[in-house]
């Protein structure tokens, strides 16, 4: 699916005020993982191994021999990310509409 970076940057905004109250466009967690999923450094155990700080990079939920971004967000069996590529676009657009954010192609 051919995401559109432009949109998915809208959710990095500063939060607005309304009514005296501040309206962040997404949770401050989902912002960093988000970012660093984009910048690609998710915390996953290929990494760690890379760096010294794991002893194997084999999955922990599904005992795949290698927990990198790609199966981390797209692969594993076992939290569901496997399905992830089907779901995504739906996901989006659901995502998108409850935050108002204004896509081309919705």
């Amino acid at each position: 699916m051919e995401l559109d970076w432009e949109a998915s940057n809208l959710i990095f905004r500063p939060p607005s005020l309304v009514n005296g109250v501040f309206v962040h466009y997404a949770a401050t967690p989902m912002l960093k993982w988000v970012a660093r999923a984009r910048a690609g450094a998710l915390a996953t155990l290929a990494r760690k191994l890379g760096s010294g700080l794991a002893s194997s990079s084999r999955c922990a939920c599904c005992t795949s021999p290698d927990e990198d971004d790609t199966h981390v967000l797209t692969g594993c069996p076992a939290t569901g990310a496997q399905d992830c590529s089907a779901t995504a676009g739906r996901l989006w657009l659901q995502a998108a509409h409850r935050r108002e954010v204004r896509l081309p192609f919705a």
